[in-house]
């Protein structure tokens, strides 16, 4: 284990650190202890005399770009000149030697800058000794000269037109053969002479990043095996081993020749037996210019963290006492763009470690800038562009419009969706976590997750809009399927570009067209189209369109001359049949919380302005968005002929200026609901990641499914179900994102019972102080006026919840819910089902019952009620004793025997509990339950 401590404002550029400081301290130990060794050899070479012998024993330093091998290096070579037995070269970066120029010449040029530094300062007299060394030293860089032009890239070949004159052949040409014979012996007689003359004993040649372009890359490698074979020679390369595998790989099938590959690899379909021949003489070349043993892997931080356990610390700047445990670090970052369960956190501490050195240096910095400017609001919208700055060459990479999204918040969740349905990663990594094996996918996922996790502060309507084009998008690929072959007449590609998804429009339009587009996917010849799917209530239709007299329970006959009809029609939209002139009536959650999103996006934006003004303005996006629009759906049935296109219809144009109509005061009222509760977004508190919406959906999208599973005939208990789903759905999310220590929750979705719910909020009212965003959107006002107005242990559960963000408001949740719409939805009938009236006494004794249980239902809990229908029924005790059938079996017989009795989802947890409760009855009606017991057919 080692203590490191980064420096963030002392390490955004490459430069030698003191091993204090250094990061690589483990590698730099062992660098230090083979080079060392090399010392010693050249030492005793020097002494010994021995005989001439060549060596391949190259130091490798690998590692990705921005690993911190430059650093390193420069570290590295501080170190060895304060050794007086070696001779440190400078760092020589290949890359940036100009195109005509050749490795090998540079290496000679720097040796002979020592030797003449060296010589230059000594008095060169005939007589002195030093001026002999000059002597011998000239005659042997001469003969080295001699062979210079031989190689590829230096000097011309044998078809100059100079080889065709005898007498250059007889006096230069069969010289200059000879010295390029002779080169590496030449060469390795001026490293001994010169290190005779800087009395030293080796040379230390550092070759940094050769693998960057495959035009030097070769060239570099090629000089290390022909040539830097001396003893006296330390060479130390650093670079990327994927990238010097694919250098010499691209060499060796060049060796081939295209004719040799064309006729012979490709005409004879050997291409597989090259490729095998490749991969071998790459191994064996890796092998002997980069040998194993003397190869040097820059670990990743998180290698270090997990692996060698080391201690790793963060501080500042120079000046700064504070050392701060990079886990820690990195954990209070994430909790600034909402991600703090510890789980989830770890996926994203993981990937952040693993990446380059330099890049997480720089993500440091910046958000360490985010965390300190976290109250100044103009100063945030910069630091969260200089964040993700990290990330742009990934994200270009995988062609995110990323300018868009920085620039245009209100497309950013445009911007996520076209990048995860290009990558088809829509239905895995809607959530923005980089838990994929792609780095830059990651890099691209993690970028775009912090960036809307920091807009969303302050614009809260990107919540609602996450919900719709990513959450509620994403739930529906497992019915509509990304465009194939198999696969062609509807997708989810095909419903985004129909739907207008990808365009600046209203979100409402945008989920009127999914409706219509899924409406037409269940009419295709393979769907049944009075399937329940995806939130969406079908309707009886509109009374003003009935052809017949039975116009009862159709929303506008039961809202007629009501106010309040603009709060039942704002989920609303109308599917239009164009091949076969008819229109389907629908109503959904999704459409209501795409007509928040546009009351937010309108009152957020206008928040400078009075009151009275944005209350106005709200109030005429109400009417507005009362409206109930037609969409037109899809024809996916071929075989049908497309008849004339049916008009929009429109409940109620009557249109009036008069501010003090009843419409319009009533607008006026619920504007106000809603501009107070828009001023509520705690955004100083609140860290919202796509993480937990995407949890939310998921868990609201397949609540929906079991309650659309449940017969209910009315549209009130239908909405009032849904809101209670959506309203658990957050709760749950957000407390296993903020609360870790919280074991009383209950993961069940709540299906046609209130249980699970009335738990849940009990457990989220002793842990609100952690639940921003559940306490702002559960006391949305439009989710309010479709809860029952009468109180009831639930609701009065739910206001006792939402209730203190109301403390500085002038109206209260109660007040609101006064104005509910529950009771006249219920006389709205869903079609398909038999709408089922109640008769005066059973109104009567709804309205007597109890506010435990305001509505007649049989619910199986674990109650001595559940018992007693279960023996009135006929159940047998031994289908709950079953231990020899496997425990999903044992469910599916509980849940087949009991559904008819029951109104609630009988799921897994609540048999476990059940069975847990009459194994240990010991209450009232003991001898009974005991008797069923033991009454076994």
């Amino acid at each position: 284990m080692e203590e490191i401590i980064i420096d963030l404002q002392d390490s955004s550029n490459a430069k030698g650190f003191k091993v204090g400081n250094l990061v690589h301290q483990r590698e730099f130990n062992k660098a230090k202890e083979l080079i060392e060794k090399r010392i010693a050899r050249a030492s005793s070479f020097k002494h010994k005399n021995e005989p001439k012998q060549r060596y391949n024993d190259t130091i490798s330093i690998l590692g990705s770009r921005g690993s911190g091998k430059t650093s390193f290096l420069l570290s590295l070579l501080a170190e060895c000149k304060e050794s007086k037995n070696i001779e440190v070269l400078d760092i020589i970066d290949p890359t940036l030697i100009e195109e005509k120029g050749h490795i090998f010449l540079t290496i000679i040029s720097l040796i002979k800058e020592s030797v003449y530094k060296k010589i230059d300062l000594s008095n060169c007299t005939p007589n002195d000794s030093s001026y002999q060394k000059k002597i011998e030293w000239k005659d042997k860089l001469r003969k080295l000269a001699d062979g210079l032009p031989s190689i590829d890239g230096v000097g011309s070949g044998l078809n100059d037109s100079s080889w065709q004159d005898a007498e250059y052949i007889m006096n230069k040409g069969i010289k200059s053969v000879n010295a390029a014979t002779n080169l590496e012996d030449n060469f390795n007689k001026i490293i001994n002479c010169a290190l005779e003359i800087l009395d030293k004993d080796a040379f230390i040649i550092t070759l940094d990043d050769i693998d960057v372009d495959f035009r030097k890359g070769w060239p570099v490698l090629e000089t290390i095996r022909k040539y830097l074979t001396s003893p006296q020679i330390i060479v130390l390369l650093s670079g990327d081993l994927k990238l010097y595998s694919k250098a010499i790989r691209k060499q060796q099938w060049k060796n081939f020749g295209k004719a040799l590959l064309k006729n012979e690899a490709e005409s004879l379909n050997k291409m597989n037996s090259y490729n095998d021949l490749v991969t071998e003489m790459e191994s064996q070349y890796m092998q002997k210019v980069i040998k194993p043993e003397n190869r040097i892997r820059l670990t990743t931080l998180f290698e270090k963290l997990e692996l060698y356990k080391d201690k790793i610390c963060i501080k500042i700047n120079k000046s700064d006492e504070n050392e701060n445990s990079i886990v820690d670090f990195y954990n209070s970052i994430l909790s600034t763009f909402g991600i703090k369960n510890r789980s989830q956190a770890e996926a994203y501490s993981s990937f952040l470690l693993n990446l380059p050195l330099r890049t997480q240096i720089q993500f440091l910095f910046e958000s360490y800038q985010l965390l300190t400017h976290k109250e100044n609001t103009i100063k945030q919208e910069s630091d969260i562009t200089n964040v993700i700055n990290a990330f742009l060459s990934d994200l270009y990479e995988k062609e995110v419009d990323i300018d868009l999204a920085r620039n245009l918040p209100k497309m950013l969740n445009v911007v996520i969706l076209k990048f995860l349905i290009k990558e088809q990663g829509l239905a895995e990594y809607y959530q923005l976590q980089p838990t994929s094996t792609d780095s830059s996918f990651n890099s691209s996922l993690t970028a775009l997750s912090f960036l809307f996790s920091q807009q969303v502060k302050n614009r809260p309507y990107l919540i609602f809009d996450y919900m719709i084009k990513i959450g509620y998008v994403r739930n529906l690929i497992k019915e509509i399927g990304y465009k194939s072959k198999n696969n062609e007449l509807y997708s989810i590609e095909d419903l985004c570009q129909s739907s207008g998804i990808y365009q600046d429009k209203v979100l409402r339009d945008i989920v009127g067209n999914i409706t219509a587009y899924i409406r037409g996917v269940l009419n295709t010849p393979k769907e049944n189209i009075e399937k329940r799917f995806a939130g969406i209530i079908p309707l009886t239709g509109l009374a003003s369109r009935a052809k017949g007299k039975n116009k009862e329970h159709r929303i506008d006959y039961e809202f007629k001359n009501d106010d309040k009809y603009i709060l039942a029609s704002i989920p609303l939209t109308i599917s239009s049949n164009n091949w076969k002139n008819s229109t389907i009536l629908t109503s959904s959650i999704y459409v209501l919380l795409a007509s928040i999103c546009e009351f937010v996006k309108l009152g957020n934006l206008n928040s400078g302005e009075s009151d009275d003004k944005r209350d106005i303005e709200i109030a005429n996006e109400l009417l507005e968005l009362s409206q109930i629009q037609t969409y037109l759906m899809p024809n996916f049935n071929l075989k049908d002929t497309i008849s004339n296109e049916v008009s929009d219809l429109e409940f109620d144009k009557e249109e009036t200026n008069d501010n003090s109509s009843p419409k319009n005061l009533f607008s006026l009222k619920v504007a106000k609901f809603i501009r107070e509760w828009i001023d509520r977004y705690p955004n100083k508190k609140i860290s919202v990641s796509p993480h937990l919406l995407g949890k939310i959906s998921t868990r609201l999208f397949y609540a929906l499914d079991s309650i659309e599973k449940q017969t209910i005939s009315n549209l009130g208990d239908c909405m009032y179900r849904r809101i209670i789903a959506l309203a658990n759905a957050i709760i749950i999310e957000e407390i296993k994102e903020n609360v870790t220590k919280e074991k009383d929750l209950n993961l069940d979705n709540t299906i046609s019972a209130d249980r699970v719910f009335k738990k849940n909020i009990k457990v989220a009212t002793t842990n609100k102080d952690e639940l921003p965003l559940s306490l702002w959107l559960l006391s949305c006002p439009l989710f309010l006026l479709y809860l029952p107005s009468k109180e009831n242990e639930l609701i009065n559960e739910y206001i006792n919840f939402i209730e203190p963000g109301y403390s500085n408001g002038n109206i209260k949740p109660k007040e609101i819910i006064k104005d509910s719409i529950y009771e006249k939805l219920k006389e709205v009938a869903i079609a398909g089902i038999e709408y089922k009236s109640k008769t005066e006494e059973e109104k009567k004794e709804d309205n007597s019952s109890s506010k435990e249980n305001s509505s007649k239902e049989i619910i199986f809990d674990c109650s001595y009620n559940t018992i007693k229908i279960l023996i009135e029924k006929g159940i047998k005790y031994s289908l709950f004793s079953d231990t020899e059938s496997a425990t999903r079996t044992r469910n599916d017989l509980i849940r087949i025997s009991c559904k008819e009795y029951f109104t609630n989802d009988i799921n897994g947890t609540l048999i476990k509990d059940f069975i847990e409760f009459i194994n240990n009855y010991n209450s009232e009606n003991k001898e009974k339950v005991e008797e069923w017991k033991q009454a076994q057919s």
